[in-house]
């Protein structure tokens, strides 16, 4: 269950809104850690950045992101999640 942070909305009001670690982010889509951070890293994926540089995926990110799995897209490498023991 993602969490609530304080998140500036378009016109500056800071509001809580649930957001998504990259754990919490790589589980819900099946991928790894690093899947998400390279993705991140190439700018391909939106985000926010939360306190000490934590990044956050808010569920309108999350939205974009799934929307994105059925278009066709050079990313960089796949991996896939780790399984629970």
């Amino acid at each position: 269950m993602p969490a609530p942070y304080p998140i500036a909305d378009p016109s500056g009001a800071i509001r809580p809104e649930p957001c998504y670690d990259v754990t919490e982010l790589a589980t819900l889509l099946g991928v790894s850690d690093r899947t998400i951070r390279r993705r991140v890293s190439a700018e391909l994926w939106p985000y926010v950045r939360g306190k000490g540089g934590r990044l956050l995926f808010t569920r309108e990110h999350v939205r974009l992101i799934v929307r994105a799995f059925n278009e066709t897209h050079d990313y960089p490498a796949h991996e896939p999640g780790r399984e629970a023991p």
